[in-house]
């Protein structure tokens, strides 16, 4: 299923709220458990990669980002943008993430 940019609003203002808190405190871990059970109502995609790839290498920050012919999203059937969060985890060059596919 793909969603347009204007429906990841609410899980958008998450992220906000998330990478404005500066340390990982009680209210940012809320924030964290928060967007996870958000992100499931987009039937994310898991997968993990390069940072070098995806860009995004801290938990939580996020990217729009093109799938490309070397990406692990590629093997997916849409070809278009995804929005790609990071979980974490992995080593630092090789992170977890979801990603969720986005129309304009």
């Amino acid at each position: 299923m793909t969603f347009k940019k204007n429906e990841l609003i609410p899980l958008t203002n998450i992220l906000a709220k998330l990478n404005n808190m500066p340390t990982w405190t009680k209210a940012k871990y809320k924030c964290w458990k928060e967007l996870i059970e958000c992100s499931e109502n987009y039937n994310p995609i898991r997968f993990s990669g390069s940072i070098n790839t995806y860009g995004p290498s801290s938990k939580g920050r996020y990217i729009f980002h093109k799938s490309t012919a070397n990406s692990s999203l590629s093997k997916y059937s849409h070809k278009g943008d995804y929005l790609v969060i990071c979980l974490g985890g992995g080593s630092f060059s090789n992170r977890n993430y979801i990603g969720i596919p986005v129309e304009d």
